[in-house]
């Protein structure tokens, strides 16, 4: 089924101590972990009393016998029906009908919880929905994995079948672990939601995200007493557990249960329901750990405050969870989009999550939590979310209880909030995984890119793959936004598939891979030029040069994903210089100088030949020091089809970069003459040549965004004052010069058409 309508809503709150009180807080609150405690704000409920397992299976095998004799039609009534009935058997001291459960304690004060929160669980069976009774115990290999410092765990009730898919759960889990978390150091779990789970978490297991799919209600524990929020277990009531967990049900922290319900065989299953407060006594928070609650009324506005505080005093992060009841498949697959944008995997998926929620082409890269979570509110769904629990053909459910004020209505929405999670340093890696925007190469002489996107805090590496091999490239500074690091300008890692990985080297979770694409290219310079004059003397004469060059640039050009669920936007034509082995010489040169006949100097002839220029190179240290460089045309001179040279997506296209190309050798060019070298003044002179800065001449770049091919194109030079032969040494430079230039570009190498940069690399690890 396609995900297209979750409402969610991102609440930024700072949830102070005061919001814990009155008909807002946790039964039995534990001290806080972290730093200061939170004192209970109630009585604790009373401790059951011996033998209170039999009475509290007899008195709920009644509620369910009774409640199989009403019609089904209206569960409303049927639910006030059976309240009303708790009471009047005699059995039951109260019994009041709340957001998703009836209240209800014994005579002698043993508070008990009766779920109400599924709807298809109320209404009368058929051969499309029925229940065939309940299975006691949890299902074999279902327990927490051994201890961890990174918990990812999903509990979820596998009791109950038809209103939970532990399938899905196990899906999610296998996602997060196809994705490398294990490697990366953390664990993933998913298991039966059992009270002994829970327990086992200790300080052992410090959970970054926790995943709760199963019943929950809003509920008084004891009559007139306070509003507390409660999930259903799938930990049977039995004298051994009741002994185990004697102190938990003394400070409120669990209460008996059971889910009233139609099927085929009356199974009274009778459970233990736990608060929020008995997480937090029993499992520990990494800080910023996130806690994703799928149940219903998670986040009732009965009772969100006081959640909301003691998940945020036990070091939580952020907190999520569903204002009214919702149906399971459908807080499934609100969960499957949330999983899938943020982990960034797309058909053919390797998470599998390509079978919950529909998928963007191109593929998407992951984005983190914030980013996503703030798409979900403008995500609209049509399959039974809107109003009520669920919808079927047969029939349409609406919201059971209305609890004023509510400015939900009656819908049921996903409300996430955040406690400043932005602030708490190295926050779990689910807040933003290594995810590559784009990347960039500042070609200085040791040329080192720039990785742009959302990065874990804790550093990991970076690998660039091409058909050379892979590279490692070492890291020069690792921030959450930009990686820097140093690349080589040919072989392994000059280009290639660009990943990111939250580990050492290239281990943990894997970002999505942007390809850096390479150029080469040959330029052809010539230069002949009139000369009137050399040392002050005046007559005729002549020069030409030749020069060719071998130069390589590369460049980001791959559209970018830059927002969730948005087209890919193009990347800016953008590079700062050629890289720093392109190379120069020069080929050729030839001329002569006759003076005019002059007191001083009589009959004065100058000669030119190839001198000794050096290496010609960006960024050149030779001496005498030669270099050339394609720069950009400043942005205050360049037309309007020039894009900015700035790197990064832009909206359009912006394909077209328009360049100087400038180039500048000293000794280029020997000369000797018969006058003592009075016209030739010693070391020799240099040519130089620049495009785009005192004419408006210059060279354009124009990139095919189908093929990546680049093409170069250059008006005609008009002859031009300059110096560009013999610069300097008495050449006024007076007469006028005539350029030609000839430049060719080879293919593109590892160009995103040749290399599927959007697929993650992932051959060490399989599904």
């Amino acid at each position: 089924m396609s995900y297209r309508g979750l409402v969610i809503v991102l609440a930024a709150i700072a949830v102070t101590l005061s919001a814990c009180s009155g008909n807002h807080s946790i039964p039995g609150t534990p001290h806080a972990r972290g730093g200061g405690s939170v004192s209970p704000t109630n009585t604790p409920a009373p401790a059951p009393s011996t033998g209170s397992v039999a009475a509290v299976t007899t008195a709920l095998s009644n509620v369910e016998a009774y409640y199989q004799t009403l019609p089904g039609t209206d569960p409303q009534s049927d639910v006030a029906s059976v309240a009303a009935q708790m009471v009047s058997s005699g059995a039951f001291a109260s019994a009041t009908a709340g957001p998703g459960a009836i209240s209800a304690t014994l005579k002698d004060g043993t508070p008990i919880v009766v779920f109400t929160d599924r709807v298809a669980d109320l209404l009368a069976t058929s051969a499309a929905r029925h229940r065939d009774g309940i299975v006691v115990g949890p299902p074999a290999g279902s327990t927490i994995g051994p201890p961890t410092q990174h918990e990812i765990l999903f509990l979820v009730n596998e009791l109950d079948s038809a209103a939970f898919t532990p399938a899905n759960q196990l899906q999610f889990g296998q996602a997060f672990n196809n994705l490398g978390f294990a490697s990366a150091g953390a664990q993933v779990d998913v298991a039966s939601i059992t009270l002994e789970n829970i327990v086992a978490l200790g300080s052992t297991h410090p959970l970054d995200f926790l995943d709760i799919a199963t019943h929950g209600a809003v509920v008084t524990l004891q009559p007139g007493g306070p509003q507390f929020y409660v999930n259903i277990s799938n930990t049977p009531v039995t004298q051994a557990s009741q002994a185990q967990y004697a102190s938990d049900l003394a400070a409120g922290r669990l209460v008996y249960a059971f889910v009233l319900q139609k099927s085929k065989t009356v199974s009274t299953f009778t459970t233990f329901a736990f608060t929020p407060a008995f997480l937090i006594e029993h499992a520990t928070f990494n800080p910023g750990a996130i806690v994703d609650n799928e149940s219903c009324f998670g986040q009732s506005p009965l009772t969100a405050a006081s959640v909301e505080t003691a998940f945020q005093l036990a070091g939580a992060g952020q907190y999520l969870g569903w204002t009214k009841p919702v149906a399971g498949p459908s807080a499934d697959q609100t969960d499957a989009f949330l999983f899938d944008r943020l982990l960034g995997e797309q058909s053919p998926s390797l998470t599998g999550l390509d079978t919950f929620v529909a998928q963007r082409t191109p593929a998407q890269r992951p984005f983190a939590l914030p980013f996503v979570e703030g798409v979900m509110q403008t995500e609209t769904r049509s399959d039974g979310i809107g109003i009520g629990t669920e919808t079927y053909a047969q029939d349409a459910y609406p919201t059971n209880y209305v609890y004023p004020p509510s400015a939900d209505g009656v819908y049921s929405r996903f409300i996430v909030s955040d406690f400043g999670s932005a602030s708490i340093p190295n926050l779990p890696m689910e807040y933003g995984l290594p995810s590559i925007r784009f990347v960039d190469v500042d070609e200085r002489p040791a040329p080192v890119m720039g990785i742009h996107g959302t990065f874990p805090s804790v550093q990991g590496s970076v690998t660039i793959t091409n058909a050379s091999g892979t590279y490692m490239a070492p890291i020069e500074e690792w921030q959450p936004e930009e990686v820097l690091v140093d690349i080589p300008n040919e072989g392994a890692g000059a280009s290639g598939l660009v990943t990111v990985f939250s580990g050492p080297n290239g281990t943990g979770v894997a970002s999505d891979s942007a390809p850096l694409t390479q150029w080469s290219g040959t330029a052809q310079y010539t230069d002949s030029e009139a000369i009137t004059d050399m040392n002050g003397a005046v007559g005729t004469g002549s020069g030409s040069l030749a020069a060719a060059f071998s130069f390589h640039f590369r460049s980001d050009v791959q559209p970018a994903v830059v927002a969730v669920d948005t087209t890919p936007e193009p990347e800016n034509f953008a590079f700062n210089d050629f890289e720093g082995d392109s190379s120069g010489s020069i080929t050729s040169v030839a001329g002569s100088f006759n003076a005019a006949s002059q007191a001083l100097l009589g009959a004065a002839t100058a000669t030119f030949s190839l001198g000794n220029p050096g290496p010609i190179a960006p960024f050149s240290t030779a001496s005498p020091p030669s270099n050339f460089d394609s720069l950009p045309v400043p942005a205050a001179s360049a037309p309007p089809s020039c894009n900015d040279a700035t790197p990064g997506p832009r909206p359009g296209a912006n394909d077209v970069s328009c360049r100087q190309f400038t180039y500048e050798a000293f000794g280029a060019i020997a000369c000797s003459d018969n006058v003592q070298n009075h016209l030739c003044l010693a070391p020799g002179g240099s040519s130089g040549f620049i495009l785009g800065e005192f004419q408006p001449e210059f060279l354009t770049l124009t990139l095919d965004p189908s093929t990546y091919a680049v093409t170069a194109t250059l008006p005609a030079i008009a002859p031009y004052e300059g110096a560009g032969f013999y610069l300097g040494n008495g050449h006024d430079g007076d007469s006028k010069a005539t350029v030609t230039l000839g430049i060719s570009i080879n293919p593109p190498v590892d160009a995103p058409s040749a290399a599927p940069s959007l697929s993650r690399t992932r051959s060490s690890r399989g599904r």
